[in-house]
């Protein structure tokens, strides 16, 4: 969502104040730049006017906020926080509304070019999409909800190394020392209980 509302949708707008060549630039007086300046200036009656610019707005700022929220409320399902689920469904829920307000600037006249509008219904069937899936985890999380110690872990929790080992490097090297050492003696003692039986053999032989 963060990739299509700042990529696309606002590169595919075509909502963009027209540019002053340098010559036009220079003609202009005092008075033409306070002018320009006035009709420019975000007020309520220049946004009314052009409902499209503050639908494109409302998008982009939402989706961005929203994508990065739901990304961490993500993590925090993930970890099994309690907290999270409720966040992704509150969050997910007003993303929904501001797509609702957007979308009555993006496809009232004049409308934005096809594109963005596309991209807006896009945006709104995946948001529903994502609705559905935060409220079945949301449901999940109350009839089965996690501990609230979960992330706490107990005094005797060994911590391991790495993700690859559980000791560092001088403990597994003493610990294959160790083994090493106990396979020498048992094959030590091995080889004396043979020898010990050969000499027997040889004494009774003779």
């Amino acid at each position: 969502m963060l990739f299509l509302s700042t990529c696309c949708v606002c590169s595919s707008s075509f909502l963009w104040n027209p540019i002053r060549t340098p010559a036009e630039a220079i003609s202009h007086t005092a008075s033409d730049i306070n002018e320009l300046g006035n009709q420019n200036r975000s007020t309520l009656a220049n946004l009314l006017k052009e409902p499209n610019k503050v639908g494109m707005s409302l998008l982009v700022f939402s989706m961005t906020l929203g994508g990065l929220s739901l990304a961490t409320f993500g993590l925090g399902l993930q970890a099994d926080h309690r907290r999270a689920a409720v966040g992704a469904t509150i969050t997910c829920i007003i993303m929904l509304l501001v797509l609702i307000l957007s979308g009555i600037g993006l496809w009232s006249p004049p409308r934005t070019s096809i594109t963005v509008r596309l991209w807006h219904a896009g945006l709104s069937v995946l948001i529903v999409i994502t609705l559905g899936f935060i409220l079945a985890a949301w449901r999940q999380v109350q009839k089965d909800p996690p501990p609230v110690d979960v992330d706490i872990l107990p005094p005797d929790a060994k911590i391991p190394y790495n993700m690859y080992h559980d000791d560092p490097p001088e403990v597994r090297l003493a610990n294959e020392i160790a083994a090493r050492r106990r396979k020498l003696e048992a094959e030590q003692a091995e080889l004396d209980k043979m020898e010990q039986q050969l000499n027997e053999d040889k004494e009774s032989s003779s």
